[in-house]
């Protein structure tokens, strides 16, 4: 029994809302100010919300608040995420919580009102009717109409998820609700004048379902439901309705039986129930309040009977059962079953036997097309009779009747059963449903009606089958066991030449990996295969792709080297999702595409490619041959094209691989790996004011991986206390100078800790040709110091034409027992642009830091073609797409006697471990934080303490 007090029946308690918060969309008024009212009057806050706000005003202070409740007007426009947020953050910091949402605000849609007459001249053909439809409705009414009446059920529903939580924990038991208001109209199968409106009040339906479904999924304690109204006084329809309109809005087949339209009370009642106490039960589910509309309007069933299987003897007794048609005549129908066909009117002309008669029953519809509770009636027969008229009488899973249909009678009692008068239809459950008679469709699964069945030992069919199966078995072990022997034993490895894992070469660099593709593309040219350095050293080609082979694809696990990501890169707020089916070869080259399509909430698509943890190199000279985006007689602003180059322990895109690691390159252990560069004492506190605009120097969380890391922490090798970060070097970032109408590219070199206003050393920089290059005016922010060069280039190098191509690249050298040595030259047609030696970012007193380093991690590859208004304002007036963006080729060297340049675990820099201890951060994109991975940084022995 029920442990509840009686007195919690009572309807002041069941449906009491006193302390509850709603908020009703379009409360202002129809549904929506019936809804709000009744909400009002069982003692709930209603906040009413649309885009009048002087209607909500009039609404709320003519409310009586004796009455109980309170009415606040409250101005949101639910197609507007701004607007949505700004409703939230007044119920947020007024109520803390919120209750009850009703989503009512909705609108009609286009109607074509011709459709339904049909003597309308748009419908004297099925041409003029289609081509009427066509051009009376458009896809911006649809479009319009879709959002208004199923995606803001959507946002405003997530926008609000918070605030409903908060309020399920008010009381043990209640969960917070949301109500959608969808339509009959989303049921019926009748346009009704108006495709659009029914079909998106379906889709609203729908969504409560799946709404309801995700909640419940995830344990969030919040009720999704849906009323579903007929036909009600609101601005949709009319004021007041007399039952003459309520039939003729509602296009039904039948007039409306409550013959009137809903009142607000039958409205606000049903809401109430839903989101009270009493229908604290309910969830996922619609209400229909159409006054019995859709009874009427839906046709009722029919059934038939399956008469023509022969009859077969009750094994329990001396007579056969049969079943006999409920004749009924043929209706016209809309939407309905067809009408039914019955074979026993003519049985005494015409009869069919054994199979030839289950495949006559199947092909009229006789067999199984009338399966359900009312197809048959047990009567009981001679078995003459039964044989004679073909029925058959095998028992549903017994022969023993249910207690609702056992009979007192006799078998003798039973006479052959007069002409019985059409059974009326319905749609209710018959008592005897569940009686135990034969499944009409048994003739169906018989596959022996005659029964003849027989046995031999000698049937050459079962020999065939055995051999078969005999057959299949042998291929089946052969192809598992013995193919993988012959195989191995007819395909021996040629030994390897070298040493350790894939062996090393004779100049000590190049992996030869057995059945590998090679790291050099043979279509390389070979005069390209060595190079003389900036360094006055010979340099060998140890990686190039030529991109000649043209389909190639870059999803994950297409290509040994590269890999397309599959991202919003959020990190430079971009505008484009980078998609693997934007990246490709084409005509010899890689086409990176950017095209204007709407792609996970974000108006364009594009490409960028990687070689993270598959090809890197650690020092050495890297050279692309690309064409820029565009047009090269137009040159339009906006496009970002991108080859660049990061340190292998971050993942582009992946925010929580990159925090406290990019763009670091600092192996000192000093307050330059402090958060924000600043000690506990606030120390040095040139760090507090000395960024742009007198702000804090950095807004960095420290140096995840410091030198400063304390013993047994977790930390990438080869020891604690060196230092560890994500360093990047650009091979170019290409713009276009407005001013001018040239293109130009940045050549940079991104680092942390930053020294005091980002203000470099300049007597490391070296500008070889001043005409052309010059010294990049942006050097930092609060998340990296940038040393950077920009260069004019020829709008030749735009569009991707045969003679569209420009070379790119630099050289770069580091030694961690020589660290003065380091440097990185950048080139554009091979001739030098500008220079950075080591002293570019030396020790700097003032912000307490040290040498900052030319990069000595491993590197790997990123092409990419995006676009930011943070990078540059894209000029969309102008802007065309598709834009692609081609590469013809990218080629690594490394001077001549280095060894571990081409892998992405040097011993003296190892990330293979580390990587796979975290590769869930490294492989979700949707972690932007070290902690959101479920890690945390290793303490700091200088700030924290070991």
């Amino acid at each position: 029994m029920s442990s509840e007090s009686p007195s919690s029946y009572r309807p002041q308690v069941a449906y009491d809302l006193t302390g509850r918060v709603a908020l009703v969309t379009g409360g202002g008024t129809g549904i929506g100010l019936m809804v709000s009212q009744g909400l009002a009057a069982a003692g709930a806050k209603v906040y009413i919300s649309g885009r009048r706000l002087e209607v909500l005003q009039k609404v709320a202070s003519s409310w009586d608040k004796q009455i109980g409740g309170e009415l606040i007007p409250i101005q949101m426009d639910i197609t507007n995420k701004e607007s949505i947020v700004a409703a939230k953050e007044i119920i947020q910091n007024k109520e803390g919580k919120l209750h009850i949402l009703v989503n009512n605000a909705g609108q009609v849609g286009p109607n074509s009102q011709f459709f339904n007459k049909r003597d309308a001249p748009e419908n004297k053909t099925t041409e003029s009717t289609g081509m009427s439809l066509f051009n009376n409705e458009s896809f911006e009414d649809w479009g319009s109409h879709y959002t208004v009446n199923a995606a803001s059920i959507f946002f405003v529903s997530t926008a609000f998820l918070g605030l409903l939580e908060k309020g399920s924990a008010d009381e043990a038991g209640y969960w917070s609700s949301i109500i959608n208001t969808t339509s009959i109209s989303g049921v019926t199968k009748l346009a009704q004048d108006h495709f659009c409106y029914n079909s998106v009040k379906a889709a609203a339906t729908h969504l409560t379902k799946m709404l309801q479904t995700e909640l419940a999924i995830r344990n969030i304690p919040i009720r999704v439901n849906a009323i579903a109204p007929g036909i009600y006084a609101s601005e949709m329809t009319f004021d007041v309705i007399s039952a003459e309109e309520v039939d003729k809005i509602g296009k039904g087949i039948q007039p409306v039986p409550a013959r009137r339209a809903g009142t607000g009370q039958e409205m606000a009642g049903t809401v109430v129930y839903l989101v009270s106490r009493a229908g604290g039960y309910v969830q996922g589910q619609e209400i229909v309040i159409d006054g019995g509309r859709r009874q009427v309007y839906q046709p009722t069933p029919q059934y038939a009977a399956v008469p023509q299987s022969p009859t077969r003897v009750n094994p329990n007794n001396s007579y056969p059962v049969t079943y006999q048609h409920q004749q009924q005549p043929s209706t016209s129908q809309i939407g309905g079953p067809r009408p039914i066909r019955s074979s026993s009117q003519n049985s005494s002309t015409r009869q069919h036997h054994g199979r030839q008669a289950i495949a006559m029953g199947v092909a009229t519809g006789n067999i199984g097309a009338g399966y359900g509770p009312y197809s048959a009636r047990i009567i009981f027969a001679s078995s003459i009779q039964a044989q004679d008229t073909g029925q058959y009488s095998n028992p549903r899973f017994s022969n023993v009747p249910s207690e609702n249909s056992q009979t007192t009678a006799s078998p003798q009692d039973y006479a052959p059963p007069p002409t019985r008068a059409p059974a009326p239809t319905t749609t209710t459950v018959p008592q005897y449903m569940w009686d135990k008679e034969t499944d009409f469709d048994d003739a169906l699964h018989n596959p022996d009606p005659r029964g003849d069945s027989s046995f031999t030992l000698f049937s050459w069919r079962g020999w065939v089958n055995a051999g078969a199966i005999f057959l299949i078995i042998a291929g089946l072990i052969f192809l598992f066991a013995g193919y993988p022997a012959l195989y191995h034993y007819t395909h021996l490895p040629g030994p390897i030449v070298g040493f350790n894992v894939g062996g090393i070469n004779a100049s000590g660099q190049i992996p030869e990996l057995t059945n590998f593709p090679s790291m050099i593309d043979p279509e390389t040219p070979e005069s390209a295969h060595t190079r003389v350095g900036d360094d006055g050293m010979l340099y060998d080609l140890t990686f190039s792709d030529e991109f000649n082979t043209d389909g190639r694809t870059f999803y994950p696990g297409d290509d040994p080297y590269w890999e397309a990501e599959d991202q919003h890169y959020w990190p430079t707020t971009d505008v484009e999702w980078y998609d693997p089916s934007a990246v490709t070869t084409e005509g010899g080259k890689l086409v990176l595409t950017m095209t204007e399509q709407r792609v996970h909430d974000l108006n364009f698509q594009s490409g960028m490619v990687t070689s993270w943890n598959k090809m890197c190199f650690n020092t050495g000279y890297i050279e692309v041959s690309v064409s820029m985006p565009g047009d090269q007689w137009n040159p339009v602003p906006g496009l970002w094209p991108g080859a660049w180059t990061l340190g292998n322990l971050g993942r582009a895109g992946h925010g929580a691989t990159t925090e406290g690691m990019w763009p670091y390159s600092y192996d000192s252990c000093d307050v330059g790996t402090f958060p924000g560069q600043i000690g506990k004492d606030g120390q040095p506190s040139v760090a507090a004011t000395s960024g742009k605009g007198g702000i804090a120097l950095s807004s960095q969380p420290g140096q995840r991986l410091s030198a400063c890391t304390c013993p047994g922490s977790d930390h990438p090798g080869p020891s604690v206390n060196v230092g560890r970060g994500v360093p990047e070097i650009d091979i170019i970032e290409a713009q276009v100078d407005t001013i001018r109408r040239l293109g130009e590219v940045s050549q940079s070199f991104q680092c942390a800790p930053y020294d005091v206003g980002f203000n470099w050393n300049d007597d490391g920089m070296t500008i070889y040709n001043t005409s052309r290059t010059f010294k990049n005016t942006y050097q930092g922010g609060p998340f990296q110091q940038a040393m950077s060069g920009v260069s004019y280039i020829e709008n030749q190098f735009i569009g991707g034409g045969d003679d569209a191509f420009a070379t790119y690249g630099f050289e770069y050298w580091s030694d961690p027992n020589h660290r003065d040595d380091g440097y990185i030259t950048w080139y554009y047609q091979g001739q030098k642009t500008w220079k950075a030696t080591a002293n570019i970012v030396g020790p700097n007193s003032e912000a307490g830091i040290g040498q900052r380093l030319i990069s000595e991690e491993p590197m790997y590859v990123i092409l990419n073609l995006g676009m930011s208004p943070d990078f540059q304002k894209p000029d969309f007036k102008n802007l065309k797409f598709p834009a692609k963006y081609y590469v013809d080729y990218v080629r690594i060297y490394q001077r001549r006697g280095t060894k571990n340049g081409m892998t992405c675990n040097p011993p003296n820099r190892p990330t293979t471990a580390y990587i796979n201890r975290h590769i869930n951060a490294y492989t979700n994109v949707n972690l932007t934080t070290w902690a959101q991975a479920n890690n945390t940084f290793p303490r700091n022995s200088l700030y924290d303490g070991c």
